[in-house]
C-alpha cells in the first residue's frame, strides 16, 4: 500500500461514515508506509466506521501497532461500557465489541 492507497482508504472510510453506508470492506496492510501514531488513528477511524454504520471490515496486518490498537479498543468495550461516560478513556463510538 502506497501513500496514495492510504489516502484512498481514508476517502472510502470517510464516505462510509458520512453517507452512513453499511458495507463489507477488506483492507490489506493498512499500516504500510505510515508511522505508528497514524496506524493507531487509522484503527480508530476504522472502529468509528464499524460502529456508526454497523459495517463489517476485515483487516490483514503484520503490524504490532495495529494489533495493539485493536486489542485496546476491544478491551475498552468490555471494561468501559460498564462505567459512567465521564470516567472513560476511549470514546464510546470507537470501542469494538
Amino acid at each position: 500500500m502506497t501513500l496514495q492507497c492510504v489516502g484512498y482508504c481514508l476517502l472510502i472510510l470517510f464516505d462510509i461514515i458520512l453517507n452512513n453506508r453499511k458495507i463489507f470492506l477488506v483492507i490489506e496492510e493498512p499500516e504500510a508506509h505510515i508511522f505508528p501514531e497514524t496506524q493507531k488513528q487509522i484503527m480508530e477511524l476504522i472502529a468509528l466506521a464499524i460502529n456508526v454504520t454497523d459495517s463489517k471490515i476485515l483487516i490483514t496486518t503484520h503490524s504490532p501497532y495495529i494489533l495493539t490498537s485493536t486489542n485496546l479498543l476491544i478491551h475498552s468495550a468490555s471494561v468501559e461500557n460498564k462505567i459512567k461516560d465521564e470516567e472513560t478513556v476511549i470514546n464510546k463510538e470507537m470501542r469494538l465489541s
